[in-house]
């Protein structure tokens, strides 16, 4: 052996690098996001976070299960292959996201009018011509920068694509603010201007970096891929199930609440969806997704097998339900005051909404591990028959928005399509491999989350009662923190053996939880 692309160090190496860049990402992003929600008037933020959601529903659209199966197929090739046959696999998996990419957008640009009627969103026509450029370069960049260089294990050349596209997107839209007012059409072009430079760049890298390639092996071994067929099973089975679960995703929702409570309600939910996305889209398990799917996969194909890839999805779905937690608390005793701080005062009661989309958190934050436990072992199919669980919240929904629940509505569905699909999956998985959740162990995290909410409620209250909304926030956040770590260190989430394991990761005892 050379050398292990996916050993402790590497993995170490491959966090540090992902970690900076999403630091210095995450920071643009919710600049921008803060930054558009004043900018725009409320019917043009109403669109843009419409048309974002429409074209986020076309990225599933067009992924056709490819990012699921080069997370299979590229750690594979690389332990167990020749460098010809990673640069074969990565190369051929690119060109079919391009052109499902490119099919999939022309689909949306022929019904950009009727789209654009039945949101109500005529007026916003140059907003959502835009959203179907968007849509071809970010489906197509996210492909390459998520799915081929983040198997592959560098992300280094990841951060470099993600901290371009943001810090191009706020320079985009700083320029075009010169030119004319603030517009949905405006801010969605500079969308796609900054994921059209990313995608330029991930091809650059990649081709760089495949010539450059390490391999697990220094001999040509004779590695086979599965069977063409197969590959087709395992991503098809996944993309199924990912279209029919956009029947309860956020971004539908969204649009069905655009079209029949207006862009108030939209707005309202549209910004919401974002801080959710946002919180998403760091918590560990997701955060790090890109490092710790492959490091799964090679577990599985390689000496730990089933029970290396269920110890490691356990723990990485503990750990984003422990950093989700205070988050959870904090916005429980102090979410109305938040919102109203981080809209400009242009949402002043949506804390309670806020609340019940970090809910919905709760089941999403294991949904990505349990696919990949899913789709690893070669059963897809539970996520496909939970996906057709999942649809139950589409007529709740329907029937809710028609009594006029509105926001409350999209919410509901948000949270109950996502409970009924996590817990369908891992029913499935119990019974095809005997996968077991450390339900015990989640249950510990959110007693300490409810217990830190209620220990500081009354300090929360008066410190609200006293200083002014910025300067409270972060005493409370402090205090929901302090007490949520104290209890959870006496409540213990973590199994002796977890513990262990993060800390030999972090190379000191300092995990006590």
């Amino acid at each position: 052996m050379a050398f292990d692309p996916y050993s402790g160090a590497a993995l170490k190496r491959a966090v540090l690098q992902f970690l900076t860049g999403k630091v210095l990402s995450a920071l643009l992003t919710f600049i921008t996001l803060l930054w558009l929600v004043r900018l725009l008037p409320l019917e043009a933020y109403g669109a843009y976070v419409t048309v974002l959601a429409a074209s986020e529903i076309g990225l599933a659209m067009a992924n056709l299960g490819l990012p699921w199966l080069a997370n299979r197929l590229l750690p594979d090739a690389r332990l167990n292959g020749s460098a010809d046959d990673v640069r074969h696999i990565a190369w051929l998996l690119a060109r079919r996201a391009a052109w499902a990419s490119l099919a999939v957008s022309l689909a949306f640009a022929l019904s950009v009018p009727w789209y654009a009627r039945s949101a109500g969103m005529v007026a916003q026509l140059g907003a959502v011509w835009g959203g179907v450029a968007l849509l071809f370069a970010e489906s197509w960049g996210r492909f390459l920068r998520d799915s081929v260089l983040g198997p592959l294990m560098l992300q280094a050349e990841g951060r470099a694509c993600l901290v371009l596209r943001q810090l191009l997107l706020l320079a985009g839209i700083a320029l075009g603010l010169q030119g004319g007012p603030p517009s949905a059409a405006l801010a969605v072009g500079a969308e796609a201007l900054a994921a059209a430079a990313s995608l330029l760049l991930a091809l650059v890298l990649l081709w760089r970096r495949l010539g450059q390639l390490r391999m697990a092996r220094d001999d040509a071994p004779s590695w086979q891929p599965p069977a063409v067929r197969d590959q087709w099973r395992w991503a098809l089975h996944m993309y199924a199930a990912q279209v029919v679960s956009l029947a309860f995703a956020p971004q539908l929702l969204l649009n069905l609440l655009q079209a029949t409570a207006g862009a108030g309600p939209a707005a309202v939910f549209g910004f919401l969806r974002q801080l959710y996305e946002q919180v998403s889209r760091y918590l560990p398990a997701t955060l790090l997704f890109g490092v710790i799917r492959p490091r799964l996969v090679a577990a599985y194909v390689g000496a730990e097998g089933l029970p290396g890839l269920v110890a490691g999805a356990n723990l990485a779905g503990k750990l984003s339900l422990f950093v989700l937690g205070p988050l959870l608390a904090w916005v429980a005793v102090g979410g109305n005051t938040l919102v109203s701080l981080l809209s400009g005062g242009k949402f002043n009661e949506a804390g309670p909404q806020l609340l019940a989309f970090m809910l919905a958190l709760l089941p999403f934050s294991q949904r990505q591990l349990l696919e990949t436990v899913a789709a690893t072992v070669g059963h897809a199919t539970s996520c496909l028959r939970a996906a057709w669980v999942g649809l139950f919240a589409l007529p709740v929904t329907a029937l809710a928005l028609w009594w006029g629940a509105g926001t409350w509505a999209a919410l509901g569905g948000v949270f109950l399509g996502q409970a009924c699909y996590g817990a369908a999956l891992l029913h499935g998985l119990r019974r095809a491999v005997g996968y077991r959740a450390d339900t015990a162990g989640g249950w510990r995290v959110l007693a300490s989350a409810a217990l830190a909410a209620l220990f500081v409620a009354w300090p929360a209250q008066a410190l609200l009662g006293q200083w002014s909304a910025p300067a409270a926030l972060l005493p409370m956040g402090g205090l929901v923190l302090t007490a949520y770590l104290l209890l959870a260190a006496w409540i213990r989430p973590f199994t002796a053996s977890e513990r262990g394991r993060l800390n030999g990761f972090l190379g000191r005892r300092l995990f006590v939880w």
